[in-house]
């Protein structure tokens, strides 16, 4: 029967279409939890990757801090040892002067005086 056919193929082609909307929507659904799923996986990767960036920032400012402060007294006791130098040569410098002066002094008495 003809009727009877075209009443089965529909019956068929409306199940069909039950069973496609129905698969559409557990798709759908999937991927509803899927993206949940994923940007919550995402929101924990970012705020890992931001507390260990700070983490480091951190690390990176307080060795910065302490290579200057380092340097820092490296270079006051290269200034303290350059002066100490300084006044030492300055000492040095000044007892060369005072014996040249006594030199001077005596050969210029000796042309004077016969004495020596």
């Amino acid at each position: 029967d003809i009727n009877y056919t075209l009443r089965e193929i529909e019956e068929d082609i409306n199940c069909a279409l039950r069973e496609n909307e129905e698969n559409i929507n557990y798709v759908s659904q999937k991927n509803e939890e899927n993206v949940d799923f994923a940007l919550q996986i995402n929101r924990e990767n970012v705020t890992c990757a931001l507390r260990e960036n700070e983490e480091n920032v951190i690390c990176a400012l307080r060795e910065n801090e302490e290579n200057a402060i380092c340097a820092l007294r490296e270079n006051e006791e290269n200034i303290n040892y350059t002066l100490q130098e300084n006044e030492e040569n300055d000492s040095y410098v000044l007892k060369n002067e005072q014996i040249s002066f006594f030199n001077f002094f005596r050969l210029n008495n000796c042309r004077y005086y016969t004495c020596c």
